[in-house]
């Protein structure tokens, strides 16, 4: 089982609306995301890597995500 839920997105009006059409565009794309590859809270997550400068999952064995500041991810990459 997964280290941590996936999450349930909570959806902010401020974010969406008044804050900026680059923030809102971001968050549009990322539901998109969750939906085309039916990303849902309890989808299953491997957490690859979660160190201070990097973290990498992966959810549903479908969806690689990469935070963090460091840009070498090594064999992290998907393939």
């Amino acid at each position: 089982p997964p280290l941590h839920p996936t999450g349930v997105p909570c959806l902010f009006y401020d974010h969406l609306f008044t804050w900026g059409p680059e923030l809102s565009t971001t968050i549009t794309d990322l539901v998109k995301l969750r939906q085309r590859n039916a990303i849902h809270s309890d989808s299953h997550l491997d957490i690859l890597c979660a160190e201070k400068d990097m973290y990498v999952a992966r959810i549903g064995n479908r969806v690689t995500i990469k935070m963090g500041p460091r840009h070498d991810m090594g064999e992290l990459l998907p393939k």
